[in-house]
C-alpha cells in the first residue's frame, strides 16, 4: 500500500509541477497530451505505479522472477520448452537472441498471461 500511496503523490507533483518540471520523461509526453481522450487522475495513479516498479526492475530480476515462475508452474515451463524447440530448426539455432526472436514473433505468445498465473 505505501508503494500505490508513494506513487500517487509523485503523481500529483508532476501535475502540480506542470510545465515547470525540470526534466523530460513519459510524464512530460503524458501531460503534454493529457487532453479529453488522455488519462484521468486515477488512472495516472494506477499506472504510475506500474512504471515505478517497471523502471526499478533489473533484467537479472526479472529473469530471477521468470525462472521461479516457470520452476513453480512446470506445465508453462513444458509448453516454453516445446515453444523454443517449435522454434528451432536445430539444437545449435537454440540461443538466446534468436529464440527470444523466434518465440515472441509467435501470435499466441505472450509471456505474462502464459506464465504469470
Amino acid at each position: 500500500m505505501q508503494h500505490i500511496n508513494l506513487s500517487a503523490e509523485k503523481v500529483h507533483k508532476c501535475l502540480a509541477a506542470g510545465e515547470q518540471r525540470h526534466r523530460s520523461d513519459f510524464w512530460t509526453y503524458i501531460l503534454r497530451h493529457n487532453d479529453e481522450k488522455g488519462m484521468s487522475v486515477e488512472e495516472m495513479e494506477s499506472n504510475a505505479s506500474l512504471f515505478i516498479i517497471g523502471g526499478s526492475e533489473s533484467d537479472a530480476t526479472a529473469l530471477c522472477g521468470i525462472m521461479y515462475l516457470l520452476v513453480k508452474n512446470p506445465e508453462s515451463m513444458q509448453k516454453l520448452r516445446a515453444d523454443i524447440t517449435a522454434a528451432s530448426t536445430k539444437q545449435e539455432d537454440i540461443n538466446m537472441i534468436s529464440t527470444i526472436v523466434n518465440v515472441s514473433q509467435q501470435p499466441t505468445y505472450h509471456l505474462t498471461s502464459n506464465f504469470a498465473h
